[in-house]
């Protein structure tokens, strides 16, 4: 399951890949090979060709470092290293929901034999990029609102339901969230 992505070259390819519940973004600049995964960052400093990194969830082998006229790139292969790495990581379930819908996944513990049902409705896309996006937390015996943004843990839904939620995205089509029990 190696996927070839050239990187860092002026036409190339975007740099991401999906693995499971990660999506990752590579990049290169200034001989580094930049890996972010969600709520993480990792680099590789003076890859080498035919070398193999293993970084958040992933093997990357070298193909190939190089630079034309116009730009330095690599070629980079990527394989998962681990299935659904921030489940199996982090313990975090990935939540997508689309624009004025919803969702409802049932959230269980790892350290106890606890699972819990929620749904999670995306209500309105942010008034500006990425911010002011509204997400609403249901159970059978509760219902909260949160105005939040890409990039914020909302602290009050571990007062209210015991969970973490972090906001991966919110954007005019969808939330991604990742929500992790603290039971």
């Amino acid at each position: 399951m190696l996927r070839d992505l050239p990187i860092g070259h002026v036409g190339s390819s975007n740099g991401t890949v999906e693995f499971g519940d990660t999506k990752y973004y590579f990049g290169y600049t200034g001989g580094m090979i930049g890996i972010s995964a969600p709520f993480q960052y990792d680099s590789i400093m003076s890859p080498e060709i035919g070398h193999s990194y293993k970084t958040l969830g992933v093997e990357i082998k070298v193909a190939n470092v190089s630079s034309d006229y116009i730009s330095n790139f690599v070629v980079i292969m990527v394989k998962p290293t681990v299935t659904n790495y921030m489940f199996s990581t982090y313990h975090y379930t990935k939540v997508n929901i689309p624009i004025e819908d919803e969702r409802t996944v049932d959230i269980s513990s790892g350290l106890i034999s606890e699972t819990n049902q929620f749904t999670f409705a995306y209500a309105s896309a942010p008034a500006f990029p990425s911010y002011g996006a509204t997400l609403i937390v249901r159970t059978s015996s509760q219902s909260k609102q949160y105005s939040t943004y890409a990039g914020l843990i909302i602290p009050e839904a571990e007062n209210d339901f015991n969970i973490e939620i972090h906001v991966y995205q919110a954007d005019s089509s969808k939330m991604i969230i990742y929500v992790k029990p603290l039971y």
